[in-house]
């Protein structure tokens, strides 16, 4: 049925992003999180040992959701003080938490996929 107003017109894209995103959640049942997150945090990269296809479809999945909120690591002063942040759409200055500091990017790295676990309502422990 075609569009006769604009303002008739419902985006539908959210409903599917839930439904993607409560289907995608029910595979990473609590009992597998606990190996996924221990293979995370052994290499957040997956640059010395491939990720697990179970693993690299969690890291897929929180990479896709959408930028406003998303978290992420910022070099303060590189290679010494790393901080996070949150987005905040497109146009927007992101949010900066001057309380967190990380010694290491991948200190930093760890904590932002654990903030996006809880983020998504998945317990990291």
């Amino acid at each position: 049925m075609p569009v006769r107003s604009p303002d008739s017109f419902e985006d539908k894209t959210l409903h599917f992003f839930e439904l993607f995103a409560q289907k995608r959640l029910e595979e990473f049942t609590p009992d597998v999180m606990g190996e996924l997150l221990d293979e995370y945090e052994a290499d957040p990269t997956g640059k010395k040992n491939r990720h697990s296809p179970k693993l690299q479809r969690l890291v897929n999945f929180i990479r896709s959701m959408p930028i406003d909120g998303k978290t992420f690591v910022y070099a303060k002063a590189p290679f010494q003080d790393y901080r996070v942040g949150a987005m905040r759409g497109r146009g927007n200055s992101p949010d900066l938490d001057e309380t967190v500091k990380y010694e290491t990017e991948l200190d930093g790295v760890r904590d932002v996929f654990r903030r996006r676990l809880t983020q998504l309502g998945i317990n990291p422990r």
